[in-house]
């Protein structure tokens, strides 16, 4: 009896993500993900491979002043579709940065009012952030614009995800 439980768990913990770490990543990693776009034929807008982009734009409260910076293509990530009640598609770590390789950093929604999407992008702290998206279908890009406010000066963040291929 007990084997026959030991082994049903053993089989069923191989069918979802693992969670070695506390992150939950990809089933199957590099092969897996190449398998799924070669394989699917019809895919959502937003799935594919992009590259991550940070706008910043500061104000200081105080001073009156304003600065901006820019953090081009430092992350590449792969949006494919999940079958999962809390999520219609995840986004894929696909470098090696602050996160693993193939970790889930974000869960994705679409919202009811086509082309609006919404992320539940994952921290380092394992805490999250909800940002909504625009896909823009024409061009390929996934733009963010939530507002911050830190201490005596207010950031605007413009986040961007251009398509660089759906392979």
């Amino acid at each position: 009896m007990r084997i026959t439980i030991l082994c049903a768990l053993i089989i069923l913990s191989s069918c979802y993500p693992t969670r070695r770490t506390g992150w939950e990543r990809y089933k199957g990693k590099e092969k897996a993900l190449d398998a799924y776009f070669e394989k699917e034929k019809k895919f959502d807008p937003i799935e594919g491979i992009y590259s991550v982009s940070d706008h910043y734009s500061f104000k200081s409260l105080i001073l009156r002043q304003s600065k901006t910076k820019s953090k081009e293509h430092y992350q590449q990530v792969a949006i494919v579709k999940d079958e999962n009640l809390t999520r219609n598609f995840i986004e894929v770590n696909l470098d090696h940065n602050k996160f693993k390789r193939y970790v889930v950093i974000a869960d994705i929604r679409k919202v009811a009012k086509e082309d609006i999407y919404l992320f539940k992008q994952f921290t380092l702290s394992r805490n999250y952030q909800t940002l909504s998206f625009t896909h823009d279908p024409n061009v390929g890009v996934l733009t963010s614009e939530p507002f911050k406010k830190k201490g005596f000066r207010a950031t605007k963040i413009t986040r961007s995800l251009i398509r660089v291929s759906s392979k």
